[in-house]
């Protein structure tokens, strides 16, 4: 890899493999999609939170600005609150 230092080379696969989900995780998010009450960036970069049945309300619609992504979804222990 001329030009290209070896540990930047491991930092560039590390944050590819953290950033792609595994099957655990997809399935963890496909069961947790209909409950509802999961916060988080959807795969459109919106802010969203899930209801019930699987619809989602948008918190915040991706910008230019806000081009950051949320590190993971979170699980709301009470989704009721409308927060």
């Amino acid at each position: 890899m001329p030009g290209k230092r070896i540990d930047d080379f491991y930092m560039d696969r590390l944050g590819k493999a953290l950033g792609t989900p595994d099957a655990e995780e997809l399935a963890f998010f496909e069961a947790l999609r209909p409950r509802g009450g999961a916060v988080g960036d959807d795969d459109q970069g919106r802010y969203v939170r899930t209801l019930p049945g699987g619809a989602v309300i948008v918190l915040r619609k991706r910008t230019a600005a806000s081009d950051v992504r949320s590190p993971a979804l979170r699980v709301d222990p009470n989704p009721e609150s409308g927060v």
